[in-house]
């Protein structure tokens, strides 16, 4: 990928980053007709850590060819990155109206797993398929 399709890709990253953030700090009023029309809350947590999740280890990949090939190494930082954006953003919630409840990070992380675990299949199966019809 050129540095141009890295930099777009990494801007679309940060911008669903500063859209989970603001969703998560915005005033209980104006967030809860959208959760309860998404699901429930669990759900939308859970949803949008798993699209974050997901992302982050694409991102990771491409942005940082040190981690390129090393799947474990970048599902462990995407994991990361996904408990420090929800662990942070739940500390920070009660001074702007909102509770922190420790269940909303443990689900928070959980979706990221699950969005960077979705994520790390399709790249081996995708790399899989280009080695094995390389091979031929």
């Amino acid at each position: 990928m050129n540095i141009c399709g890295k930099i777009v890709e990494l801007l679309l990253w940060l911008l669903f980053t500063c859209a989970i953030i603001l969703v998560s700090l915005s005033p209980p009023a104006l967030v809860a007709p959208a959760i309860i029309r998404f699901g429930g809350d669990k759900i939308a947590h859970f949803a949008a850590y798993a699209a974050l999740g997901f992302i982050t280890f694409l991102v990771f990949g491409s942005v940082f060819s040190s981690l390129r090939k090393q799947l474990s190494r970048r599902y462990l930082m995407t994991v990361i990155y996904c408990a420090v954006i929800g662990g942070t953003l739940e500390v920070l919630q009660p001074a702007f109206g909102r509770t922190f409840l420790v269940l909303d990070f443990v689900v928070d992380v959980a979706g990221g797993a699950a969005g960077a675990l979705v994520a790390l299949g399709i790249v081996k199966t995708y790399f899989g398929l280009i080695v094995t019809h390389s091979a031929k």
